[in-house]
């Protein structure tokens, strides 16, 4: 029973598990009933049908009357992406399918988050007398915009390449902190004393993990770029 807890059942060649997210994901599979059909494209499926719903709430109603349901969203969301990594490595269903739907899905949720915790940054700002919001707030999202913007390109390009990128440490902790920092900077949404201040540092440390995510794959990748004839 101990080694079933912490290894995968034959079947699944006993691949050893790292970190909690692989630890529930096995203890799931095998206690709780039909968890061992969901698949990790499922789960990152998931997310880019509630990054597609969060566009919708935004460009065709107003957005502000769902701003609780939108931080249901995004948790669920959150927990879709712990997950569907840790399936994926542990059923030895990896591909790049599965990490290019990840991205998108990243993206579909990060954009419209970010432009609704710029609406909601006068809230806070004007609470406690502070500004100008509109450029320290804009400055932050607009950077974290332009990096995830050159990483798909990098991507992008090495997908054309037919390079492969592993995502890298300062990746996942980016999303992290992203996520952490959208879900407490709408939080004030339900209680105007809530520190959306909290959420916006937490946004200024996933852009710091994402910048160095960025160097990460541009030094790790450079040689095997310019190495490829043009």
């Amino acid at each position: 029973m101990f080694l079933k807890i912490f290894y995968w059942l034959p079947e699944h060649g006993y691949k050893k598990l790292h970190g909690l997210a692989w630890w529930l994901v096995a203890w799931s599979r095998k206690s709780v009933p039909y968890t061992d059909r969901i698949s990790a494209n499922t789960l990152t499926g998931l997310r880019v049908l509630a990054g597609l719903t969060l566009w919708w709430l935004l460009v065709l109603t107003d957005w502000r009357e769902y701003l609780i349901q939108i931080i249901l969203i995004n948790v669920i969301a959150f927990l879709t992406d712990l997950f569907d990594g840790a399936v994926a490595r542990a059923t030895g269903s990896s591909s790049r399918l599965g990490a290019w739907l990840d991205n998108i899905a990243d993206k579909l949720l990060v954009l419209p988050n970010l432009w609704i915790v710029y609406c909601l940054a006068p809230m806070q700002f004007l609470l406690l007398g502070l500004g100008p919001w509109f450029i320290k707030t804009g400055l932050l999202l607009l950077f974290i915009v332009i990096i995830d913007f050159l990483l798909i390109l990098l991507r992008g390009y090495a997908a054309w390449r037919h390079v492969h990128v592993e995502a890298n440490y300062f990746g996942k902790v980016k999303v992290f902190f992203q996520c952490l920092g959208i879900i407490s900077a709408q939080l004030i949404v339900l209680d105007h004393a809530f520190p959306m201040f909290l959420g916006l540092h937490f946004l200024i440390v996933s852009l710091v993990f994402s910048f160095g995510s960025l160097l990460v794959h541009i030094w790790t990748n450079l040689y095997r770029f310019i190495s490829l004839k043009v």
